[in-house]
């Protein structure tokens, strides 16, 4: 039997529910449900509806079908806990997104493993980013670099007393960037952002 699940984390996007429901149709599975969980991936994986509804009564040769890594969980631990789970109680899961399969009592290749994880761990990473950035969307905040901030240190400030020195001798702005080897833009950029005054 086969069984959909979908975590509240994936809810944001529909992505998740259509790649589950086109890959059964491609590959002519029939779910015999299709359960979406109102509890966050946060809360471990046995105190929700995941295991309550769906988990605990799954058999064996029984396919869990999730879209990936973040809708069972919210780290690697948990996911490994719960493919130890399904390995005990012979039930398969099958991560659409990657398009692999958990299967139980197939020996698995370390390597293939290891690449595995990683894959799962760079998928946690990525899901926290967007899902901070979602949130602060929602709330109206602001993303990315503060207004009005600034690098600390500027790419010529290197160069800051030679390029001072050179304007005191009246070379030109365009000269100078000539010498320091940068654009005569990013120069002009840098004495405007810096206050420094020149005579051309």
């Amino acid at each position: 039997m086969y069984y959909g699940y979908l975590s509240k984390s994936d809810s944001f996007s529909e992505k998740a529910e259509k790649s589950i429901k086109e890959y059964t149709k491609e590959n002519e599975l029939k779910l015999l449900s299709f359960l979406n969980d109102n509890i966050p991936n946060k809360e471990n994986w046995r105190t929700r509806d995941l295991f309550r509804e769906l988990i605990s009564k799954m058999k064996s040769g029984d396919t869990l079908v999730v879209y990936e890594s973040s809708s069972l969980a919210c780290s690697t631990t948990q996911i490994l806990e719960i493919l130890e789970h399904a390995s005990k109680h012979e039930y398969n899961v099958f991560f659409v997104k990657y398009k692999r399969c958990f299967t139980p009592g197939k020996s698995v290749d370390t390597m293939e493993l290891i690449q595995f994880l990683m894959l799962l761990k760079s998928d946690f990473v990525a899901k926290r980013t967007t899902d901070v950035i979602a949130r602060r969307r929602r709330e109206g905040l602001h993303i990315g670099r503060p207004r009005g901030s600034s690098n600390k240190k500027l790419k010529l400030d290197d160069h800051r007393d030679l390029i001072e020195s050179l304007l005191n001798q009246n070379i030109t702005r365009a000269s100078i960037a000539k010498r320091i080897g940068c654009p005569a833009q990013t120069l002009y950029n840098y004495l405007e952002k810096r206050g420094i005054k020149t005579l051309d």
